[in-house]
């Protein structure tokens, strides 16, 4: 027993389309429809972005280093634990209404916080080498612009106050060592 194989003409091929057109087109409609549907659905989500510069010492390059970005992610890494920490988000998630779904459902308050900072990202941004600024952005995600708004200019402020206060401590620092050199002798 042979069987024998020949190829299909153009012609063939047609008519073969117009036999199973219907067997072609319902799944592509009934995709576009479940795809279409899916994406309506889906909620809208609203990023809020703000840049923090860091302002430069004027004073000379000999008597104190100038900002690297190393030296900035450190300061941000350390002003992160802060202001991301419980005390500082929970606060923002009830003053502006934030999770409202997961909180009427009854989600423990840490998975709340916890998908909260998955929402907030900090990166340092590269200073270009003319102008040396060194600068971080603020960036959040939420279901309403409202919200996201508010909470990266609270964030903002937060990280604002912080670095005022480590600076504050810093320069309050040389002047503790100083008063006690002097009662010392």
């Amino acid at each position: 027993m042979t069987v024998e194989i020949r190829q299909s003409t153009a012609g063939e091929c047609i008519k073969m389309l117009k036999g199973r057109k219907w067997m072609i087109i319902l799944p592509i409609i009934t995709m576009t429809a479940a795809i279409g549907y899916v994406v309506y659905k889906l909620p809208s989500v609203y990023e809020s972005r703000t840049l923090l510069t860091v302002k430069p010492p004027t004073i000379s390059d000999k008597v104190v280093q100038s900002l690297t970005d190393e030296d900035i992610s450190q300061r941000l890494q350390a002003i992160n634990s802060e202001v991301l920490s419980r005390n500082s988000l929970e606060p923002m998630i009830t003053k502006y209404n934030l999770f409202k779904l997961e909180r009427d459902a009854g989600v423990p308050m840490e998975l709340i916080i916890e998908k909260m900072h998955k929402n907030i990202v900090t990166e340092v941004e590269k200073s270009d080498d003319e102008r040396k600024i060194a600068s971080f952005s603020i960036k959040y995600r939420d279901r309403t612009p409202e919200a996201a708004r508010n909470v990266t200019a609270e964030l903002a402020g937060k990280y604002v106050n912080a670095q005022d206060i480590d600076s504050t401590q810093k320069a309050e620092l040389p002047l503790e060592f100083h008063d006690t050199d002097r009662n010392n002798k």
